[in-house]
């Protein structure tokens, strides 16, 4: 548990911030591991939406590590051995509220860029599947029309059978 004199509320900030910490890596490693591994034949309007996609996830990796790093710090500071030690501590933990908000706020961007994708997306397959059924349509009528001119009966009949 606690270290002799710590409480267990450093220890478990200490813990929290060591998993923000690990947290904040293996996202890292997983927008690094996502950009390898996509195909490189995607359009412009993909291409760009991923770019930025992976700008706000690594960025928002690197606040959650340095939360991670504030938390760690601020068990470190002494805050019975003065005004000014209790003023960096104050001011450690406005600075990891104010990034948290930053994580959030990117959070709430990636939610829009994902919906807005998946609606441009949606309309590219609902669009195309209007060109199908528009094809069929025509294939349907061009087959009506020959058949009408072609009456000699269904296709494969053989008169001996009868």
């Amino acid at each position: 548990m606690p270290a002799h004199g710590a409480s267990a509320g450093s220890f478990w900030t200490l813990v929290l911030g060591g998993g923000l910490i690990g947290l904040a890596t293996a996202s890292v490693l997983w927008v690094v591991r996502d950009r390898r591994r996509r195909a490189a034949e995607l359009s412009s309007a993909d291409r760009s939406y991923y770019r930025h996609r992976d700008l706000r996830r690594s960025v928002c990796s690197v606040l959650l590590g340095l939360i991670g790093g504030l938390m760690i710090f601020s068990t470190q500071i002494d805050v019975r051995s003065g005004r000014t030690q209790v003023r960096l501590w104050t001011w450690v933990w406005l600075l990891v509220l104010g990034l948290l908000a930053a994580v959030l706020l990117l959070a709430g961007l990636d939610w829009v860029a994902n919906a807005r994708y998946a609606l441009r997306h949606r309309r590219a397959l609902l669009s195309e599947q209007r060109e199908v059924l528009a094809d069929l349509a025509r294939a349907r009528q061009n087959n009506a029309a020959t058949q009408r001119h072609s009456r000699r009966g269904p296709p494969f009949h053989d008169p001996s059978l009868n």
